[in-house]
């Protein structure tokens, strides 16, 4: 089963052409319209709302190891001699889009990513520009008149550029290529130890398997993911109000409770960093292409538990490893026909990262 390991952070996005802030993935299907869109283009491929409607091909980069999805209307142009990475461009030629194996270092030791942002500020003179934990993106006008936008990726000691120049009627058109191609973006052998584990969580616990009947079942498959000094607990809402539950307590499952549905990946998945203060019931769980996305995240603290029904009095949450760092992870739950954020909280203990809390109170669920 093929996996891509998306390594930056999908909320965090903000290349759209007449945009005035941040892409939140909840937007993905509005913005466009919010913003309005020229339609004299001479690029095909156009969907509703300047959306790409065509398909993606793989392009792989053998010398550095590293890939992407680029659209089917940019031709490709062969290697560089550098082999570094590669061109396309549109029939007419009024498009490119390059992605390459970005060399940043002067000293032997690579730059520091606030130095290659700033050296491409002062080099571009972007009117966007945004600098993420390990992306930063560009966004302006080229001297000649054109469009451009530009994603630089840090992975470990390397840097990867992905960029694209186009005319102006095609603004929300490339918007949307170049978020595909940033999504798509991957290194290989290079996955975040935390995505790893969030793949591995997934896999051994909640596809094609029901994550209710293992819990309920103390499953073997889920129990190495939890700490016994520690236990796991799980938020749910029979009412309005959300409480804490534990094994005593049959964690609050009931006679309503689905211990049947095995949720089916059906093909690919990826994997994305929230943003510190990202909503959980603002994600879309699904790319482009239909695929499911996975999110992950620290977190500072747990939601407080309700220790008083009638006048709502919480209390934080106690742990054994009271100074440990904390694991957000959503997954796509499902009812009926509507999909919805799933909660999991890790605890990093001695032993690693050990389950601690299911929340299924999240977005009324």
């Amino acid at each position: 089963m093929k996996r891509i390991f998306t390594m930056v952070a999908l909320a965090g996005i903000i290349i759209l052409a007449g945009c005035t802030g941040g892409l939140r993935s909840g937007e993905k299907k509005n913005r466009s319209a919010e913003t309005g869109m020229e339609t004299d283009t001479g690029i095909p491929g156009r969907g509703e709302a300047g959306t790409y409607n065509g398909t993606y091909t793989g392009y792989y980069n053998e010398r550095y190891g590293y890939g992407m999805e680029y659209p089917d209307i940019l031709i490709p142009q062969g290697e560089a001699d550098s082999g570094d990475g590669q061109a396309f461009v549109s029939e007419d030629g009024s498009a490119t889009l390059r992605v390459y194996h970005d060399f940043r270092s002067l000293s032997g030791d690579p730059d520091p990513i606030e130095k290659a942002y700033r050296d491409d500020v002062k080099r571009l003179k972007p009117s966007r520009q945004k600098l993420h934990e390990s992306h930063y993106e560009l966004q302006g006008t080229t001297a000649d008149g054109k469009q451009f936008s530009q994603v630089t990726i840090r992975q470990g000691d390397e840097y990867y550029t992905i960029a694209a120049e186009y005319d102006k009627a095609d603004a929300e058109l490339f918007a949307d290529i170049t978020r595909h191609a940033f999504n798509s973006f991957y290194v290989m052998g290079s996955a975040d130890p935390l995505a790893e584990f969030v793949i591995k969580f997934a896999d051994d616990c909640y596809w094609e398997k029901n994550f209710n009947r293992l819990l309920r079942d103390n499953d073997g498959r889920l129990a190495r993911y939890i700490d016994p000094k520690m236990g796991v607990r799980r938020y749910y809402n029979p009412g309005a109000v959300a409480y804490l539950y534990d094994r005593e307590k049959n964690f609050g499952f009931d006679d309503y409770i689905d211990f049947d549905l095995e949720p089916e990946l059906g093909g690919e998945v990826s994997v994305a960093r929230l943003s510190p203060d990202e909503p959980p019931c603002e994600l879309e769980f699904r790319d482009e292409r239909g695929y499911f996305i996975l999110y992950y995240g620290t977190i500072s603290s747990l939601p407080d538990e309700v220790i008083n029904p009638e006048t709502f009095e919480t209390r934080p949450v106690k742990l054994p490893y009271p100074n440990a760092e904390l694991l957000a992870v959503y997954i796509p739950g499902f009812y009926n026909e509507f999909i919805h954020a799933r909660g999991f909280y890790f605890v990093n203990t001695p032993d690693g990262w050990k389950l601690a809390f299911v929340d299924d109170s999240l977005c009324s669920a």
